[in-house]
């Protein structure tokens, strides 16, 4: 909780000196000002962002990652080493071995492409349900033999996440990975209440 206050306290300093900025000093009345009053914000805002990058420190986790088993450095440097490894030292193959296919119900315009497959019957096998998929969803991510990645079933995935709750926060990836859980999870679109862009 001492973060998020840290947090909000750095956000509201930055709104106020911006605003000020903004607000106050007009391209004509900066041009008016003497020198000092000029140095005066420069060294504010100097300050202010001394302030920020020292708080943010506190959200780099340079030594371990709360709230996992990674504890140590050393552990912390392996497991970035290998998310690294496993993001960009890999290619994706087209793999035509049938298997369950997530198909896209959150919005409605990307649900288009999965419009072969909505008239097998729901009993159809997964050959069945293969066939008819698009081949844009049969390719695979080829991670590096330098680093493996596990392959997991739904079960697998199921009996991990059991009993969890789930924050997602972050830019347009988080995003993807909210509408894949939804997709994973539901029979059909999920209205989600109190965020416009939420689907």
């Amino acid at each position: 909780m001492a973060y998020i206050h840290s947090l909000a306290r750095i956000l509201f300093v930055l709104s106020v000196v911006f605003f000020s900025i903004y607000f106050l000093y007009s391209p004509s009345n900066i041009v008016n000002h003497s020198t000092l009053s000029s140095n005066y914000i420069e060294t504010a805002i100097k300050e202010t962002r001394i302030e920020i990058k020292d708080n943010l420190k506190q959200f780099s986790f340079p030594s371990s990652i709360p709230g996992s088993n990674i504890k140590t450095k050393e552990d912390l440097l392996k497991f970035r080493e290998h998310m690294d490894c496993i993001t960009t030292k890999g290619e994706w193959v087209y793999d035509d071995t049938p298997r369950a296919v997530l198909k896209h119900k959150q919005e409605p315009l990307y649900g288009k492409c999965d419009k072969n497959s909505k008239f097998l019957n729901k009993n159809a096998s997964i050959e069945e349900i293969w066939d008819n998929s698009r081949n844009s969803v049969k390719y695979k991510w080829k991670t590096s033999h330098k680093c493996p990645m596990p392959s997991f079933t739904r079960e697998d995935f199921c009996s991990l996440i059991t009993g969890l709750k789930f924050l997602l926060v972050g830019d347009v990836l988080s995003y993807q990975l909210h509408e894949l859980l939804l997709n994973y999870f539901h029979d059909g679109p999920v209205q989600c209440y109190g965020e416009t862009a939420c689907k």
